[in-house]
C-alpha cells in the first residue's frame, strides 16, 4: 500500500510540473477524428485519435506506445525529429493516461502498423496506476 500512495505522490509531482509549464494535465476537449480501428486502416493518412497508454518504452530519441481505445489498440511512434522539444514532455506521461496524437500512420522497419505523430496532447493525467491484468 505504501508503494502505491509513494506513486500517486509521485503522479501529483508530475501533474503540478505540467501545471508550471502552462500545460493544462485536464483539457476539456480533443477534435478526434479516427477511432483506434479506424487508424489501422488509415495507412499513409495523417489522423487524430485519442486514447489510453497501455505500454511506454524510450530507445534514445524514439519511443514506442500502446494507445488504446475502445476499438482496439494501436502503436505510437514519437521520433524526436518530428516532436522537436516536445520530445522531452514524454517523460511526464505515465501508464493509464489519456492522450490524443495527431500524425501520419505508417509502418516501423519490423512492418508494425503505427501513428507518427507530430503532435501529442495530455487529455487526462492518471494519478493511479493500471492494474495488473
Amino acid at each position: 500500500m505504501a508503494e502505491e500512495s509513494n506513486l500517486k505522490e509521485i503522479r501529483l509531482e508530475k501533474v503540478e510540473r505540467l501545471r508550471q509549464m502552462g500545460i493544462n494535465p485536464y483539457p476539456y476537449a480533443f477534435d478526434k477524428t479516427h477511432t483506434v480501428a479506424q487508424a489501422l486502416q488509415s495507412e499513409g493518412q495523417v489522423i487524430k485519435t485519442a486514447g489510453k497508454i497501455f505500454s511506454y518504452r524510450e530507445h534514445g530519441n524514439i519511443a514506442f506506445a500502446d494507445l488504446g481505445d475502445e476499438t482496439g489498440r494501436i502503436q505510437i511512434f514519437f521520433q524526436k525529429a518530428k516532436l522537436g522539444e516536445e520530445f522531452k514532455n514524454l517523460r511526464l506521461l505515465d501508464l493509464g493516461d489519456f492522450i490524443g496524437v495527431e500524425g501520419e500512420v505508417g509502418r516501423t522497419i519490423a512492418g508494425e502498423i503505427s501513428i507518427i505523430p507530430t503532435k501529442f496532447e495530455l487529455l487526462s493525467k492518471s494519478l493511479r496506476a493500471l492494474p495488473s491484468e
